[in-house]
């Protein structure tokens, strides 16, 4: 009898092992692991947290660009001749400007005159542009360049989330394309009006965008008649919280459309 209760025991034992395994197992399964497999570095431990990196500009314009690229305008300064300090540079992580001469070329005297910390990146946007001229963001191409520029040093800056800077940009570039394919629509859709700037300064400000599309045009002499068509493009003077960089492109489009026979 004693040996048949022991035999029983054993059996019963044997099935509430098995029993709390399969219950552990299923709990396993049901746990909700989405997003961990995302923070888990080489399956060694957590992702760190995303860089806040500070990061400043001599251009508005850039701002927006770099906006993009973090996905936020946060620790994003723009810098004036009246801004900067050594002390403040020397806490940043990042300063992009356009060109040592032009737009922001006050830029460059000042960095001649201090000296930068080698830890902070300095990125010269138009190193990668070939023939680069003054206010040359306002060529689509270059813009979406500058794009690139921008995220492939931030990633540098935070390997970490290097595929989450260049997603940011995509949706950006696929708008700045769409943009670049309704000019081409457009200049092939009919015959362009002889189109008028106001002076040599409009001209360098629209210049880059109308070079992109070959659109031809002159400035304005004395001639009277000539004075009254004169064209006028949104340009970087326009820029603010109300009207993006997008906008900008938009609203030269619709000029374009309206001197179109």
């Amino acid at each position: 009898m004693l040996k048949r209760n022991v035999i029983v025991s054993v059996i019963l034992t044997v099935i509430l092992i098995l029993t709390s395994v399969i219950l552990i197992n299923k709990a396993s399964d049901d746990v909700d692991t989405t997003g961990v497999e995302d923070n888990i570095v080489d399956g060694a431990g957590i992702k760190p947290a995303m860089a806040e990196l500070k990061i400043a500009t001599t251009v508005p314009i850039i701002k927006e660009f770099i906006s993009v690229v973090i996905g936020n305008d946060e620790n994003i300064v723009i810098l004036n001749k009246n801004n900067i300090d050594i002390n403040m540079l020397n806490d940043l992580d990042l300063i992009v400007y356009i060109d040592d001469e032009g737009y922001d070329s006050w830029f460059n005297n000042i960095i001649q005159e201090i000296e930068i910390d080698k830890q902070v990146r300095v990125l010269r946007l138009a190193d990668s542009i070939e023939g680069y001229t003054d206010y040359g963001w306002m060529s689509i191409g270059n813009a979406m360049r500058m794009l690139n520029d921008i995220a492939l040093v931030v990633s540098e800056l935070d390997l970490d989330y290097s595929d989450v800077y260049n997603d940011n940009i995509q949706p950006y570039i696929h708008k700045l394309d769409s943009i670049k394919h309704e000019y081409y629509t457009l200049i092939s859709s009919g015959e362009l009006r002889e189109i008028i700037l106001a002076n040599e300064e409009e001209e360098v400000k629209i210049k880059c965008l109308l070079d992109e599309f070959n659109i031809s045009y002159s400035l304005v002499d004395d001639n009277e008649e000539q004075i009254d068509k004169v064209i006028t493009f949104k340009n970087i003077e326009d820029y603010s919280d109300n009207m993006t960089y997008i906008d900008i492109l938009k609203v030269n489009r619709n000029i374009l459309e309206e001197l179109i026979d």
